[in-house]
C-alpha cells in the first residue's frame, strides 16, 4: 500500500497587500496576539483611526459581495445587505424593519443590468469607501471608525442610488439618520 504522507502546510500570510484594510486587520489580529502594545498605540494616535470591530465586519463583508454586482444599484443594495447586519447602523435599520429582502422585484432583468457596469478594472469601491470613513473619522475627533462612519461614506459615494436601495426596503434616508440621531441621544449603558 501507498501512504501519502502529510505534510504541514506552511504559515499563510495576508492574501491582501500592504496598505489594505484587510491586511492592516490581519496584521492587527496577529499583533494583538502576542502582545497588546501595538494595538494600544495604534489606538492612541487620533490621527489614525482604527476600525471598530464592527466596521471591520461591515468592510470585510462589503470586500466580498461589492465587486461582484453587475452596477451601481447592485452594488447599493448589497451595502444596504451587509450594514443592516452590524453596529448602530444595523440596530436603526433593524428596529426601522428593514429586512432581508428587497419589498418590490428588480424591473430589468439581470443580463440587461451587465450592460449597466460603470466602474473601471481596477477601481476598489470597498477601499474607497473605507477611506472616506477613515476621513469622517479623524475630521469627528473618533478614534474608531464606526458603522456611523461607512454609512456616511456609503451616502457619499452613492447619494441618491443608496437612496433607492433604502427606498426598496422600506426605509428612507431621513427616517434612517433620525433613528440613528435618537439612538444616539438615549443614555449608553457604562462600559464593563
Amino acid at each position: 500500500r501507498y501512504r501519502a504522507r502529510r505534510r504541514p502546510l506552511p504559515k499563510r500570510r495576508p492574501s491582501r497587500p500592504p496598505g489594505t484594510y484587510a491586511y492592516r486587520l490581519a496584521v492587527t489580529l496577529e499583533s494583538r496576539a502576542g502582545t497588546a502594545e501595538p494595538y494600544l498605540e495604534q489606538m492612541s494616535d487620533p490621527t489614525n483611526p482604527t476600525l471598530s470591530q464592527d466596521a471591520a465586519i461591515v468592510l470585510g463583508l462589503a470586500d466580498t459581495a461589492v465587486p461582484f454586482a453587475v452596477s451601481a444599484d447592485d452594488e447599493a443594495e448589497r451595502w444596504v445587505r451587509v450594514l443592516r447586519l452590524h453596529g448602530q447602523v444595523g440596530c436603526a435599520m433593524q428596529a426601522l424593519g428593514v429586512g432581508e429582502a428587497a419589498l418590490e422585484s428588480p424591473a430589468q432583468p439581470r443580463a440587461a443590468v451587465r450592460l449597466l457596469r460603470r466602474r473601471a478594472a481596477g477601481e476598489n469601491i470597498v477601499e474607497l469607501v473605507e477611506e472616506s470613513a477613515m476621513y469622517l473619522a479623524r475630521q469627528s475627533g473618533s478614534p474608531t471608525v464606526g458603522t456611523v462612519h461607512v454609512l456616511f461614506a456609503v451616502l457619499a459615494h452613492y447619494g441618491r442610488t443608496f437612496d433607492r436601495a433604502l427606498y426598496v426596503r422600506g426605509t428612507t434616508r431621513e427616517e434612517l439618520l433620525e433613528r440613528l440621531a435618537a439612538d444616539a441621544s438615549l443614555p449608553q449603558p457604562p462600559a464593563v
